[in-house]
């Protein structure tokens, strides 16, 4: 049976209809991933906010550069810290160029003395990898 005349519209508007559904799932998931990613880089700022306002000196710290270094002093109105990176050396920074607050090596658990790479007699760990890395190496 042919098709009429006017069927072919309801054909039509049935097509166009999956269409906007669709485009309506695209626009919202569009939305959802928009949200996120606000919310994401929202909560980024917060933290590095928090942490900027615990700089006192004293602090040892990491700099986006990688330079660490000893906060000597903290100039909230001009977005500076100073920094000491050795006895004598001191360097100013722009207080967003902070990184992060380096935590003391005492409140960092220490590995388990089990989790420490074996050491083979009268060499160092480094020549311990080395030899198990070379397949020629022959231990009896």
């Amino acid at each position: 049976m042919p098709l009429s005349e006017t069927s072919a519209p309801v054909i039509a508007q049935q097509a166009a209809g999956g269409a906007d559904v669709f485009m309506l799932v695209m626009f919202a998931a569009l939305a959802l991933m928009l949200f996120l990613s606000f919310r994401r880089a929202k909560k980024a700022q917060q933290q590095a906010a928090e942490m900027r306002s615990r700089l006192t000196p004293g602090l040892e710290i990491m700099t986006a550069a990688g330079i660490f270094g000893t906060v000597v002093a903290v100039d909230e109105p001009n977005q500076r810290v100073t920094l000491e990176t050795a006895p004598g050396t001191r360097l100013d920074v722009h207080l967003q160029g902070v990184a992060n607050i380096v935590e003391p090596a005492d409140a960092v658990d220490a590995a388990p003395a089990a989790d420490a790479p074996a050491r083979h007699a009268g060499g160092s760990t480094a020549a311990a990898a080395a030899d198990d890395a070379d397949p020629r190496t022959d231990r009896a």
